[in-house]
């Protein structure tokens, strides 16, 4: 028995299916090797854990690694457009600062410069005048035409531009140039503007000085006795309308019509108050001359009848005003004492019958 055991495990039993035992059947098989870049891939799983959101976040971050360029042009796109508009912000307000700089410039000129030699002043060396400084009229016109040259350079409005050369137009005797920057300046504003009432002054000015008198006093009936803002009773600028009537109707000759422009004036302004307007010296001088009586009553015992009259009742009365204030005042004072002695003379019993 253990010789037969000793020949088994000296001889391995033949291979199966008829295989014939040859030289390679001593070789063993390889090993197997272990690669990492070789994985077994995941199934795709559909379970309820892959969920609509989970399926929207995989695919965002999918797109934005494959759109990962664009964003990067989109945000880009975006800050050169934000450094254009805030560059483009800048400039716009670089020019209307310098804008803002030579109209201010061109205002002074026009408006406030002091003619003569700066030590008259008083200022200390170092110091900047309040004012500009022209040495007589001729270097005033230079510096201001040369402002207006650079305003009109500039991106100031334009009706800015025409109102400041109108004004250099009539300091310069030109009142047809100074007549046509007036009307630009008001076809270019609202009705309402705040300078409009020196445009419509400017025009009255600018015809009168062209000889236009008639033109004149036309355009200050359309500002005066037409409805709107200058026709009512104490508006703005009224009273130096009215004055510009009384003017230009002396210059006329006509100067019952003159004295009741200047008698509105009084009835709605008052000379007599102790604020007194832009015109009411010269009213008063020229009442003085035309009519002096007007000047000792009051607006309230003038408008007693109920209410201020207005331009055209005043003119057509101005006749029969102007001969009852010429009564009134020739009434000699003791004219006057007699008056009120017969009348503290009358007797008790009368007074009180009358009573």
């Amino acid at each position: 028995m253990s010789e037969e055991e000793d020949s088994r495990r000296q001889d391995p039993p033949a291979p199966s299916g008829g295989e014939s035992s040859g030289a390679g059947s001593s070789e063993r098989a390889p090993l197997p090797s272990w690669n990492r870049t070789r994985t077994k891939r995941r199934e795709k799983r559909s379970d309820a854990t892959d969920d609509a959101f989970t399926r929207g976040v995989r695919g965002a971050g999918v797109a934005a690694v494959k759109q990962g360029r664009l964003v990067a042009m989109g945000v880009a796109a975006l800050v050169a457009v934000l450094a254009g508009g805030v560059y483009l912000y800048q400039q716009y307000s670089n020019k209307g600062a310098e804008a803002s700089r030579a109209v201010a410039r061109a205002a002074a000129l026009q408006a406030r410069a002091f003619v003569g030699d700066a030590e008259q002043l008083g200022l200390p060396k170092d110091a900047v005048p309040p004012s500009p400084v022209v040495p007589d009229e001729a270097a005033r016109t230079t510096a201001l035409r040369s402002a207006l040259e650079e305003l009109e350079a500039t991106d100031a409005p334009g009706s800015v531009v025409d109102l400041l050369a109108a004004a250099n137009a009539m300091r310069a005797g030109d009142g047809a140039q100074a007549l046509e920057r007036y009307e630009a300046f008001l076809k270019a504003v609202p009705a309402d503007h705040a300078l409009a009432f020196l445009a419509h002054e400017g025009v009255v000015l600018a015809k009168a000085a062209t000889s236009d008198t008639d033109g004149a006093l036309a355009r200050l009936g359309e500002l005066l006795d037409a409805p709107g803002h200058y026709s009512e009773a104490g508006a703005f600028y009224r009273d130096v309308l009215l004055a510009h009537r009384g003017r230009l109707l002396e210059a006329a000759n006509k100067p019952e019509q003159a004295a009741s422009a200047y008698r509105l004036v009084h009835q709605e302004f008052d000379l007599n108050d102790t604020n007194p307007g832009v015109m009411d010296e010269f009213v008063r001088k020229r009442l003085e001359v035309l009519d002096p009586g007007a000047l000792t009553k009051t607006p309230a015992a003038d408008s007693s009848s109920g209410g201020t009259p207005s331009a055209k009742s005043a003119d057509s009365k101005s006749s029969d005003s102007k001969s009852s204030d010429s009564k009134s005042a020739a009434k000699e004072p003791g004219e006057t004492k007699a008056g009120a002695t017969e009348s503290a003379a009358s007797k008790p019993g009368e007074t009180k019958a009358g009573e």
